[in-house]
């Protein structure tokens, strides 16, 4: 009898036999696969580009300007153009949009770029000029010749024609002038040259009996002023003789005062200058004249002693108040003995002598905005003084904001306070203290603010222009 005995196959034996045999095909395929050509990808690297128009928390930046030429300006607080030289478009008239971070260009545009269509008694004129814009109206000159003169048109579209007997100048545009308030309009009749004066609230006019001369026309800054609220006009003739009108009257309410820097109080109720008779020199005065404008009533305030009043009139918004500055004369110095705040409504006075011995330039500008002043000292440095706490803060070669070369120190006025280039960052500065509004790199050389003092514009030469919107923020 055979007896078989089976021996027990261990569990490893069979995944063993199954990797061996897989372990044969591998290598029979590297044995028997034909040669293959391997040929390596190109890869791109394609390099980061920055956008043309690009935001950054409060900061805009409109990249590649690479010369600014022309107009530079807002048109209104989302809307910005500018003439010069993209370093991709080229030479044009640039538009750009805040609100949507864009810029476009019009290559053959001389004016700002606009989509609105201008209709004049169903005719769309070729010659129309945008002469001045509010939220309630704007005005025309339209130099087509069978729509000649001069239109209101109000936010509904209706049309109102101001005028067509107005005199123009050499270039075929008629001279003009709006008051503060915008709701006054003074313009010269054809022929005569004498004042018009036009309410854009009631359509009425008036004409003042006094003609300008064909030179004063020209040089109209320099002979007529319209105040604040337009209810008076000043004409000063060649021998600096001040004469002042009722805009809706023509009553004439000063005939003939020898006076220098005359200036409106702020309210429309006062006229204030300096009586010509009593100067020392060009800068320095001892008599400042008053002029009730409710019925033409002058009053002087004379200096006393050794004292003159440093010729600048500067008023006080939203009042009839005044400020000037007491002090003594030390050849092209100015030395303050105190500085006056007047109200001749209310005869209130309010003198501060905390300036006694400030030595500033006898032709220093003096500007206040929302009570912090401004002043020059001989030296070439700035003051900012405030009036209610009596601060007194110097910053040293800072000048009146222009477009000549930057040396970066600068202000610009507004409303507010102050805009202060220095260094290589542009502030905010008024009477609560300082605000950083932007850092650049490189030279400014132009910087504007919109209408509504919310944002500013800076031009960095050959690079870029910044938009800023900190200047709105409240600290």
């Amino acid at each position: 009898m055979k007896i078989i005995i089976k021996k027990k196959t261990p569990k490893w034996h069979k995944p063993a036999q199954i990797a061996a045999v897989l372990l044969l095909i591998v290598f029979a395929y590297w044995q028997l696969k034909p040669d293959m050509e391997v040929t390596p990808q190109e890869v791109t690297i394609t390099p980061f580009i920055p956008e043309e128009v690009e935001r950054d928390g409060a900061i805009i930046d409109v990249n590649d300007i690479k010369a600014v030429d022309g107009q530079f300006r807002f048109v209104d607080d989302q809307t910005f153009i500018f003439k010069g030289t993209h370093a991709n478009k080229g030479d044009a008239l640039y538009e750009v949009d805040l609100q949507n971070l864009t810029i476009r260009a019009d290559l053959d545009g001389d004016e700002p770029i606009s989509n609105a269509v201008l209709t004049i008694q169903d005719q769309s004129p070729e010659k129309a000029t945008l002469l001045y814009d509010n939220d309630a109206y704007s005005m025309y000159y339209i130099a087509d010749e069978s729509l000649r003169g001069i239109y209101k048109i109000d936010v509904e579209g209706n049309v109102y024609q101001i005028s067509k007997r107005m005199a123009v100048s050499e270039a075929d545009q008629p001279y003009t002038m709006v008051s503060d308030s915008g709701t006054k309009l003074i313009y010269f009749e054809t022929g005569t040259n004498r004042i018009v004066t036009y309410d854009f609230l009631t359509n009425k006019k008036k004409i003042i009996q006094r003609s300008l001369t064909a030179e004063q026309l020209d040089h109209l800054p320099e002979h007529l002023m319209v105040s604040p609220h337009g209810g008076f006009v000043l004409f000063e003739d060649d021998e600096k003789l001040i004469y002042v009108y009722g805009a809706d009257s023509a009553k004439a309410y000063v005939d003939g005062v020898m006076g220098i820097n005359p200036t409106f109080s702020a309210n429309d109720g006062y006229l204030y200058y300096f009586y010509e008779g009593a100067m020392s020199g060009d800068f320095a005065g001892r008599q400042f004249g008053i002029v009730d404008l409710s019925n033409g009533n002058i009053q002087y305030d004379t200096a006393e002693d050794d004292e003159q009043y440093h010729v600048s009139v500067t008023t006080i918004p939203d009042s009839d108040a005044v400020l000037y500055m007491n002090g003594i004369v030390d050849d092209l110095t100015f030395v303050i003995d105190s500085i006056e705040v007047y109200d001749p409504s209310t005869k209130e006075k309010e003198k501060a002598v905390s300036m006694l011995g400030t030595h500033i330039k006898i032709d220093s500008p003096v500007i206040v905005r929302d009570r912090l002043m401004l002043l020059a000292t001989p030296e070439g440095d700035t003051l900012f003084y405030h009036l209610d706490d009596q601060n007194l803060t110097t910053l040293t070669g800072l000048q009146p904001f222009d477009t000549a070369k930057a040396q970066q120190q600068y202000y610009l006025p507004y409303e507010k306070g102050f805009i202060i280039a220095y260094g290589n960052a542009v502030y905010r500065y008024d009477h609560l203290g300082t605000m950083k509004l932007m850092d650049f790199d490189g030279t400014l050389s132009k910087i504007v603010l919109s209408p509504d003092y919310m944002t500013i514009a800076a031009y960095i030469e050959g690079d870029k222009i910044i938009f800023s919107d900190k200047i709105s923020e409240v600290y």
